[in-house]
């Protein structure tokens, strides 16, 4: 049997990367998938995984770490990711993927937004004892809720672009415009000298 912590926890994480109030995790996943198609699956899935083992890593060390300061960096660095991400999108010429750069740029993506996630299992653990336990069912939710994700994009793109709605481009240039409008604005409110 499940123990209850583990099911809440994994709850927590997936909610975490669902949630629309929350959405910079969730704009970064739609921005980064939006040039990749159901054919592509092969490269979204090595993206993924790298993102993945990124922010993994960063999430589990940022436990040990007393990141206070850190933090009001890390929720300005999470929407730079975004801009950066949306910006890449709409400067390719095509839609033929530097994909050795984008696997790169998603392990280091991963990071930043793993000490954000690290960040906020902290905050929801900090009267229950050690982060560390609920670090596996967190991380299981976060990456449930990131597979939930990524498969609805590439289902958007293939009903867009295939139904003739949108060019695959259009679509990229749509989907990375609303990103980078948002992230700015993200970036403009987190500044950290401003907080």
């Amino acid at each position: 049997m499940i123990p209850t912590w583990f099911t809440v926890y994994f709850q927590l994480g997936f909610e975490h990367i669902t949630d629309w109030n929350g959405i910079d995790h969730l704009l970064f996943l739609l921005v980064i998938t939006s040039t990749y198609s159901f054919r592509n699956w092969k490269a979204v899935l090595a993206i993924i995984s790298l993102f993945t083992l990124g922010h993994t890593i960063s999430t589990a060390i940022s436990l040990f770490i007393d990141e206070e300061e850190l933090s009001l960096w890390v929720e300005w660095l999470i929407p730079l990711t975004i801009f950066t991400s949306a910006i890449w999108n709409l400067r390719q010429s095509s839609l033929k993927n530097n994909n050795k750069l984008a696997l790169n740029i998603s392990v280091l993506f991963g990071l930043i937004h793993g000490l954000g996630f690290g960040s906020f299992l902290t905050m929801l653990s900090s009267n229950q004892g050690s982060s560390l336990k609920y670090f596996l069912p967190f991380t299981l939710g976060i990456e449930l809720g990131q597979l939930l994700i990524v498969s609805a994009v590439l289902l958007l793109t293939a009903i867009f672009t295939y139904s003739n709605v949108l060019k695959q481009r259009d679509w990229v240039v749509l989907i990375s415009g609303i990103g980078l409008g948002l992230s700015l604005q993200m970036l403009f409110e987190r500044w950290p000298f401003l907080v």
